[in-house]
């Protein structure tokens, strides 16, 4: 059974609750404790309960690396490969800032409260297309389609 009468910030104190019928813990929750007389938000928490949480807590905890929790993690971290750039990532980046460029000065000169970043040398979209044609004459690799959603 749990009983709470402030569900703010909660943590479990493992100590033996008095008269309990079975052996609880009881949580101590960190609020303002309005709302009426006694401690600033207790709940008792049955061994029943517990279960069920250190149950939970047990499956979570298999599922996160050594790195991220030493003492319990149930999986070695996956060792990352050495990472190569390729042309054809690099012309993704180069079409995806143009985009985000170009987006950004069609707000900056189109909206008057954006006045002031205008004649900046923030402006990058026309860089960017000559560093794509320049891309495309060199290479031969035409900048990839775009989606709205992402690649």
């Amino acid at each position: 059974m749990l009983s709470i009468k402030a569900p703010l910030n909660c943590r479990v104190r493992p100590q033996a609750v008095a008269r309990a019928p079975r052996q609880a813990f009881r949580v101590v929750c960190h609020g303002h404790g309005h709302g009426g007389a006694g401690p600033a938000g207790t709940a008792v928490l049955t061994e029943k309960d517990r279960g069920f949480i250190a149950e939970m807590r047990k499956v979570a905890m298999k599922l996160h690396t050594k790195d991220q929790s030493p003492k319990e993690g149930g999986k070695d971290a996956p060792k990352p490969g050495p990472w190569t750039p390729t042309r054809t990532g690099y012309l993704r980046f180069l079409a995806e800032s143009k985009v985000v460029y170009d987006t950004l000065e069609t707000l900056v000169h189109t909206r008057d409260e954006y006045a002031m970043l205008r004649g900046t040398g923030l402006e990058r979209a026309h860089g960017l297309a000559e560093d794509l044609t320049w891309f495309q004459n060199t290479y031969q690799l035409s900048p990839p389609e775009l989606t709205e959603d992402g690649p």
